[in-house]
């Protein structure tokens, strides 16, 4: 034991990029498994602060901390054999995986550091794994130059790359399969809430849409000849995040209030709560949505705002889900055929949702003006069971729209304000997009010109918002 706390002590010292003691230019190779053993230990605390619980044993971690031992012997032989003191092949195997049990427990610690400090975003974390990468080669020429000091340096250098390639390229240790793993089975069930019934049968929900959505345009005024006046249509498509919800209440109460919508509005929403009072948000419901408002606004002044908020996917689909209803997803196709369909001519389309840059030609005219959450290969953020509302929802709803009525200048203010959320938390930029057609600009400046605006509407989550009124729309007004 003391000779295995000697070699330990000579690796703190290699660590640290100091020489050790000349009496310990020899090893005991048996000091090899132990400090395997060690760097196993270290795994499984690794393991623990990068994997969220539930763990479950990984025999992979097995397989890895073999690989991590063979690869530190032919460290040794390599580095013995090619500065010709084959003998010396153990002693050094042993002497690295010393070192570098200490470098790897240093940095498990100051990653442990970084994460209760809250402090562990993924750039410093990635950086961490840099900075323990260029400590294992500095650690590895100090070890040649004092194992081999009569070596030349250009030797030393290459032969510290080529092992430094050998300790590294195979297994970084924050991306290294450990002994535990997270059992991702039981964490997505975990962060899905436990699903909700539907008020009434799945078949009665279906069979009640067309009246249910004709029941909701009858309170639906129709336009005034000679007056530009706003519809909105708020379409929340998945069921299982209240976020979807929360944006689509709250839409509906800015609108109404700030851009003198009132009782003009329609919400289609996908929520077990909802079920037996709202038209769901599904692809039928949206053409016969559309083509109710259609027919209620005059179609040569009228302006028809449509906000869509769900997920999105690469292929540029739009997530519709009500459990456990089969319904369909929705393409930009879909919405622009739904909208000709309708006759409305003026547009204001709000697509918040992930790669929903992908709907921008399709639904760009002269008379529309698109805007959408990111790009179309991007992804946007704040989604979730755990969010109340998404970057892009607080951006352009609750912080641009809140203080102008000019949807350009509210897309500005939107787009600075995620990216730079997105700078604070590192995510991948969403760069939300505007398509504005060169008819739609003069005419929403006439429009918005017109418009009172108000106070800020506060946001609240739906469960607690306020439901919208007239009294209160007229309230609120300048």
């Amino acid at each position: 034991m003391r000779d295995f706390l000697a070699t330990l002590g000579a690796g703190l010292r290699l660590a640290f990029l100091l020489s050790p003691s000349p009496r310990l230019r020899f090893r005991p190779h048996a000091h090899f498994w132990p400090l395997l053993l060690i760097g196993g230990v270290l795994g499984v605390w690794n393991s623990v602060l990068v994997s969220p619980p539930p763990l479950q044993f990984n025999a992979e971690g097995v397989y890895a901390l073999a690989l991590d031992g063979l690869i530190a012997i032919a460290m040794g032989i390599l580095a013995a054999r090619v500065l010709g003191q084959a003998v010396l092949g153990w002693a050094a195997s042993v002497m690295l995986l010393a070192g570098a049990t200490w470098v790897y427990a240093g940095t498990l610690a100051l990653l442990q550091a970084m994460l209760s400090l809250e402090w562990a975003t993924p750039t410093r974390m990635q950086n961490l794994i840099h900075a323990q990468m260029g400590w294992y080669l500095l650690m590895i020429l100090r070890w040649l130059h004092w194992q081999f000091p009569q070596a030349p340096v250009w030797r030393h250098s290459a032969l510290s790359l080529l092992i430094a390639a050998l300790m590294l390229a195979p297994s970084q240790f924050l991306q290294q399969p450990g002994f535990l793993s997270t059992d991702w089975e039981a964490y997505n069930a975990a962060m899905v809430p436990p699903s909700r019934p539907l008020k009434g049968s799945a078949e009665q929900v279906m069979e009640a849409q067309p009246a249910r959505v004709e029941s909701a345009l009858a309170s639906v005024p129709a336009g005034v000849p000679g007056r530009v006046e706003a519809y909105l249509l708020a379409f929340g498509a998945d069921a299982d995040e209240e976020v979807f919800r929360n944006e689509v209440e709250y839409a509906t109460r800015l609108f109404a209030a700030r851009f003198d919508v009132g009782e003009r509005h329609l919400r289609l929403l996908n929520h077990p709560d909802t079920t037996d009072t709202l038209p769901l948000a599904t692809r039928s419901n949206l053409r016969r949505a559309l083509r109710g408002l259609g027919q209620r606004m005059n179609p040569d002044e009228d302006l028809l705002v449509l906000f869509m908020t769900t997920h999105g996917s690469e292929d540029h689909e739009l997530y519709v889900n009500l459990e456990p209803l089969p319904l369909d997803q929705i393409g930009p196709a879909d919405i622009r055929e739904a909208l000709d369909e309708a006759g409305i001519t003026w547009r204001v389309l709000i697509v918040s949702a992930c790669y929903s840059g992908g709907f921008v030609t399709e639904l760009s005219s002269p008379t529309s003006l698109v805007l959408t959450a990111a790009r179309p290969d991007r992804s946007s953020f704040g989604c979730g069971v755990d969010s109340d509302i998404t970057y892009f929802g607080e951006a352009l709803l609750v912080h641009a729209l809140n203080r102008t009525t000019s949807f350009a200048k509210a897309y500005a203010m939107a787009k600075a304000r995620v990216a730079e959320r997105e700078a604070e938390t590192e995510y991948l930029p969403s760069e939300p997009q505007m398509a504005m057609g060169a008819l739609m600009a003069p005419k929403l400046a006439a429009w918005e010109s017109s418009l009172r605006g108000g106070p800020a509407i506060p946001f609240t989550p739906a469960a607690t918002a306020p439901a919208p009124s007239p009294e209160r729309h007229a309230a609120t007004r300048e």
